[in-house]
């Protein structure tokens, strides 16, 4: 990447679509599992995800929490628990379309795509406790998910907007519609009481809410496809991917001024994490039907 060389190197399967950091490693889900890193050794242990039929099933939306993973099936329609010291499967949760999981507080909250909705399974029982409605129903409803501030947050595209959750009533705290061209149905960064929404496809530009207002910021157009941000000290930094060139790219958290920018020789960013003193970051290969995962220096970001 640029002039950065990788503190370590690690080679998911295909893609990887979550990627977090939970008490004492990395975790990595992908096509068919997950990866566990300890950041200590870099040493990994590989767990393949299987339903209860024993087919490997895509694991790409996942979340680690109450000596467990958790992965969404969209197509299936559940929601998996895994125990997260060997891989095995624990319990299918029936669930209405999961896309985004987050562990957060004493439940696991999972975006609810094709319902509108937003539900709450208490790990003590393997329950759906509570389910929020956020938006309507049909195609292109809530997709990813994060805990900040208090509160739980959802992009939903089909409203062109961001919606939150109050977990101390179950209640909805309305929705933030969106500045255009920011759609928000990918991956989410919490930076300051702001919101970071990445797009999907070919979406090139973040989406930006104040979640203490509940007023939409902006929405930054980048020179590609773009994801969730990472904060690194006072700055931001996404993932570009360009049709002739990738990038890391920074941004200021407050002016939504772009600044300068690492460039990826190979490949494309997909998904970023800051955690353990380093800056991860998940690189795909598309035409090799590849993907890396990069472990990066912070002080490069400085």
């Amino acid at each position: 990447m640029g002039s950065i060389v990788p503190e370590a190197v690690f080679e998911p399967d295909l893609t990887v679509g979550s990627l977090l950091a939970a008490d004492d490693a990395v975790w990595a889900f992908d096509w068919s599992g997950v990866t566990r890193i300890d950041p200590a050794t870099n040493q990994v242990v590989r767990f393949t995800l299987k339903a209860a039929d024993g087919s490997e099933r895509p694991s790409v939306f996942g979340a680690v929490g109450f000596g467990s993973i958790w992965v969404g099936d969209f197509d299936r329609g559940e929601v998996r628990r895994y125990d997260e010291n060997t891989g095995e499967l624990m319990i299918a949760i029936s669930a209405a379309s999961p896309e985004g999981l987050v562990v957060a507080g004493d439940s696991v909250w999972v975006a609810n795509h094709r319902t509108g909705s937003v539900s709450r399974i208490d790990p003590a029982t393997n329950l759906v406790v509570a389910t929020v409605k956020l938006g309507q129903d049909g195609r292109s409803g809530p997709e990813r998910i994060i805990a900040a501030g208090g509160n739980i947050w959802t992009g939903i595209p089909n409203e062109l907007a961001v919606g939150g959750i109050d977990p101390e009533t179950n209640s909805s705290l309305g929705l933030i519609t969106v500045i255009t061209p920011g759609i928000p149905c990918g991956d989410i960064g919490a930076f300051d009481g702001r919101l970071y929404v990445s797009g999907c496809a070919n979406a090139q530009a973040l989406a930006v809410v104040d979640t203490r207002t509940m007023t939409a910021i902006g929405s930054p157009i980048f020179g590609g496809r773009v994801t969730a941000p990472v904060g690194v000290n006072d700055q931001l930094w996404v993932g570009v991917a360009g049709s002739t060139e990738s990038a890391m790219t920074s941004l200021d958290p407050i002016s939504l001024v772009v600044g300068r920018s690492i460039p990826v020789s190979r490949g494309y960013p997909i998904v970023l994490l800051q955690g353990f003193d380093s800056v991860w970051v998940a690189i795909e290969l598309e035409s090799e039907q590849r993907a890396w995962l990069l472990r990066l220096p912070v002080i490069a970001f400085d």
